[in-house]
């Protein structure tokens, strides 16, 4: 799945074009390097996400076969990093 559909999915960000324009500006970095919006992402892949406001980091647990998923279910795709991990 494209980065880009993957954080709309989830529900990281609200509209796949915000997404896409994240990756584009150099928002969105994927295992440590900063990403385009085609790149595929995999279980076990690292998504930073960086705001004004700070560096969000998520571990993604799976890849959903949903187009959105549920809020309440998020938990099962991502995992958010820890200082430690």
């Amino acid at each position: 799945m494209r980065i880009d559909k993957f954080l709309q999915s989830v529900g990281l960000v609200k509209r796949r074009v915000l997404a896409t324009d994240m990756c584009n500006i150099g928002a969105v970095w994927l295992n440590g390097s900063c990403t385009k919006p085609s790149k595929e992402v995999k279980t076990g892949d690292v998504i930073s996400l960086h705001y004004l406001k700070g560096i969000e980091e998520y571990t993604i647990l799976q890849i959903p076969t949903l187009k959105n998923v549920p809020r309440k279910d998020t938990h099962l795709y991502i995992a958010p990093k820890t200082k430690e991990q």
